[in-house]
């Protein structure tokens, strides 16, 4: 029997989100949970050329989806699996009492751009075999990282979160998509001026945050192969660089004695002054304070 479509239920919250840039399009990435939107919802969607990646932080009870009006009965999707949609039709999809789940909307543009900055001849869609049930190892790794850069965006660095993003992305696309690399386009290591004009960008202006996709493009390289080659080239990735060298600017303005800590941690880009204190003890085995003390040394 085809079940009826239930009146749209208002949301007791709203879903935790984040939005990564690439290049002219937009990526969301969303973290849809009972707690926040209430239970016994109707999640529905406008028909729009993208797909959907849905990846089960909890076990999803069986419920009904309608597309363009025609109803599906999904049975029960266990935690921990995943399942790609298009969005080309209507979709309402009512669920329980339960459900927790990071949802990834990836416009078709997007999947284009990023396999033409890939050195990739085309990226025409994502499918997957088995639906609602597929069972990805590597995304199995990539969604605690993805759950705590929903759960507080603002205490994940902006590097951080498109690093994760493009990883995400470049996975779907080579193994569920149709985009290839080239390996001759593809080398281990960066170019000396690739090194010189990477580093430029991340060392510029260390009191605001820096796009990953700007610094690769200046290299003319996708995000996730920048950040590979980045890290085999210096031995360090570009937020483990950009942090190490706020430290070393750090250093230089500690042995200025008219600049006060606090002045010095806003300059180099930490929240505060507990946050650089903490960063600098990390890596230098002494406080700020302690370290201009004895003499910078």
């Amino acid at each position: 029997m085809t079940a009826e479509l239930p009146a749209r239920h208002t949301f007791r919250g709203i879903p935790r989100s984040l939005v990564v840039e690439m290049g002219a399009h937009s990526i969301r990435l969303t973290n849809s949970t009972a707690q926040d939107l209430g239970s016994d919802i109707l999640l529905y969607s406008e028909p729009d050329d993208a797909v959907a990646m849905i990846y089960q932080l909890d076990d999803l009870p069986a419920h009904d989806l309608w597309l363009d009006g025609r109803h599906h009965r999904i049975k029960a999707v266990p935690r921990s699996t995943m399942h790609i949609q298009h969005l080309d039709a209507y979709g309402e999809a009512r669920l329980g009492p339960t459900f927790d789940s990071i949802n990834v909307h990836i416009p078709r543009v997007a999947l284009k751009a990023f396999a033409e900055m890939s050195g990739s001849p085309k990226a025409d869609g994502l499918a997957v075999g088995a639906e609602w049930s597929t069972v990805d190892p590597v995304m199995n790794s990539l969604a605690p990282g993805l759950r705590l850069a929903l759960s507080d965006p603002n205490s994940v660095s902006r590097l951080v979160q498109e690093h994760l993003t493009f990883a995400l992305v470049a996975h779907l696309a080579t193994t569920y998509g149709t985009m290839k690399t080239d390996p001759g386009l593809m080398p281990g290591r960066l170019a000396p001026w690739q090194v010189r004009r990477a580093k430029e960008h991340l060392a510029a202006n260390l009191s605001s945050e820096v796009s990953l996709a700007e610094v690769s493009q200046s290299c003319h390289l996708s995000p996730s192969h920048f950040s590979r080659v980045f890290k085999a080239t210096t031995g360090r990735s570009p937020f483990a660089w950009r942090q190490w060298y706020r430290i070393e600017v750090a250093k230089q303005m500690l042995r200025q004695p008219e600049t006060s800590v606090a002045e010095i941690a806003l300059a180099c880009g930490f929240s505060d002054q507990s946050h650089f204190t903490r960063a600098f003890s990390r890596r230098t085995g002494s406080t700020p304070t302690g370290w201009r003390r004895g003499g910078g040394c």
